[in-house]
């Protein structure tokens, strides 16, 4: 109770700063919408590029002279026809080829949302490519090509996308957003000497701590979930609305404000061991503003890897699983592609777990320390 309290009047001396409110307001739409338009002009400088890809049967003589071949193909070996669709279907080509080793008929696999004049001339080249093989052979009968469109459902590659966007943007951004009010809740105090009020009060250490934790995970938790559901339900107009696509969102809601809610509890906690550890401002800038780039390193490296496999299904136990606060990068993952790893939530929940006991405890010791009040500036 002395615990809420205490957040209370945190809280309120929070909003009172309406420079702090309005930044946290106004900041989160100017970066949608600066992010939508670099997505926009990305999409288009890729969408210009000749990158395609062929499927083949594992036919040894042929092999040699498709890898010749011109116009940027990438030749993916497979050892059958359902290999060669399932591949198509996973989005890890756009043309699939297939032949008997009579070579009279050609049988051509393309991704119905892929055809354009590029695949067009794949197929024209690797056409010649069997008129060469038979004519080696002294053969002059002529070739039956037979082309099988597939239809795939890209509802998976959309959901995969929103995932590592949501996932890995919204930490970005709160890491970089909520460093203003921790800053006030734990070196201001300091610095002014309002803490040793507390300090001295009959209130316990442990339910000082409690009470600029949870003020801290409010406005932690705020900042998140305004950055959070802009991006969700801008995500989910764009395909409802505009391209008529159910991607089956809105029920996954609760479980992802639930997952966010965990980020924002660890980190605001995160952020108040930065804060108070600090002994000067300049401290405390390095700490809350730079230091969380240590923490986005790794993040930064596993969303690169998730782009560029956004198409196949993201590995369910990896290295980032084990790091406490990023990990909850996988569980929002899990959570958009309902797809849960029970052992991989065992994990993120005990390592952030732990870590916020071990937090907990050292601010409690810090606290109670003499030197705590001390601040060289």
């Amino acid at each position: 109770m002395i615990s809420l309290m205490i957040s209370i009047k945190e809280l309120k001396e929070l909003l009172r700063d309406k420079r702090n409110i309005a930044l946290n307001i106004i900041l989160p739409f100017l970066v949608i919408i600066l992010m939508a338009g670099m997505y926009g002009f990305i999409n288009m400088s890729a969408s210009s590029k000749t990158d395609y890809h062929i499927i083949v049967s594992a036919n040894l003589d042929a092999k040699p002279m498709l890898y010749k071949l011109k116009n940027s193909l990438t030749i993916i070996e497979a050892d059958s026809v359902e290999a060669i669709k399932r591949n198509i279907l996973d989005g890890k080509s756009e043309l699939g080829v297939y032949w008997d080793d009579s070579y009279k008929k050609v049988y051509f696999f393309e991704d119905q949302n892929q055809r354009n004049k590029a695949i067009t001339l794949a197929k024209d080249s690797i056409a010649q490519i069997i008129m060469l093989l038979k004519a080696n052979k002294n053969e002059v009968t002529p070739i039956v090509v037979e082309t099988t469109e597939i239809t795939k459902d890209n509802t998976y590659t959309y959901i995969n996308y929103i995932a590592i966007i949501c996932g890995y943007i919204v930490l970005l951004l709160v890491m970089r957003l909520n460093n203003a009010n921790a800053f006030y809740l734990s070196t201001k105090e300091k610095q002014s000497h309002t803490i040793e009020v507390l300090r001295i009060s009959p209130v316990k250490t442990v339910q000082l701590v409690l009470g600029k934790w949870l003020t801290n995970f409010i406005s932690c938790l705020f900042i998140t979930l305004v950055f959070f559901l802009m991006i969700f339900f801008g995500v989910y107009l764009i395909f409802s609305l505009a391209m008529k696509i159910d991607i089956a969102l809105l029920p996954k809601l609760p479980a992802l404000i639930l997952g966010y809610a965990l980020f924002a509890a660890i980190y605001s906690l995160l952020q108040l061991v930065f804060g108070f550890t600090a002994k000067t401002t300049k401290q405390a800038q390095l700490y809350l503003i730079y230091f969380p780039w240590i923490l986005l390193l790794p993040l930064t490296i596993k969303f690169g890897m998730d782009l560029s496999h956004v198409s196949n299904m993201i590995s369910k136990m990896n290295w980032i699983t084990f790091i406490p606060v990023i990990n909850i990068y996988n569980l929002i993952q899990m959570i958009f592609l309902a797809d849960y790893n029970i052992i991989s939530i065992l994990i993120i929940l005990s390592t952030n777990y732990l870590v916020a006991i071990f937090f907990i405890y050292y601010l409690i010791k810090l606290f109670d320390r003499e030197q705590f009040t001390y601040f060289t500036e």
